[in-house]
């Protein structure tokens, strides 16, 4: 089992095998660099497939574009994990870029609005 990494804006920690990923706060353009490099270092360490990303808490400040490139960058770097994806109603938008950018490169996702529900299907798989 890994130690929880924080960041000020982020959390990556493991619980029964699932790799949990919390953004929480305001994740403007470039925010992402510093989560993506550390999902890169933590990805090859661990025998998991499954990743749970709880977006509930942040916010992303971004325009289409950017929306887009995240999405796509976000996909590269998790595209090997089953990824639940756990949003508010009106983060369901940006939540299905990100799992139509995904499946694109053969990943197997889910959005949910609950986490629970999000750990069930995982451990499901």
């Amino acid at each position: 089992m890994m130690k929880s990494v924080f960041l000020e804006t982020f959390e990556l920690s493991e619980k029964d095998g699932i790799l949990l990923l919390h953004p929480t706060g305001e994740r403007p353009d470039g925010s992402e660099v510093k989560a993506h490099k550390i999902i890169r270092d933590v990805k090859h360490k661990h025998l998991t497939d499954k990743m749970l990303l709880d977006m509930r808490d942040a916010h992303y400040p971004l325009t289409e574009t950017q929306v887009g490139l995240r999405a796509a960058s976000f996909s590269r770097e998790v595209e090997a994990f089953n990824l639940a994806i756990v949003c508010l109603s009106a983060q369901s938008e940006l939540a299905n870029i990100l799992s139509r950018a995904h499946t694109k490169l053969s990943g197997t996702n889910k959005i949910f609005s609950s986490r629970d529900d999000a750990v069930e299907w995982l451990l499901s798989l």
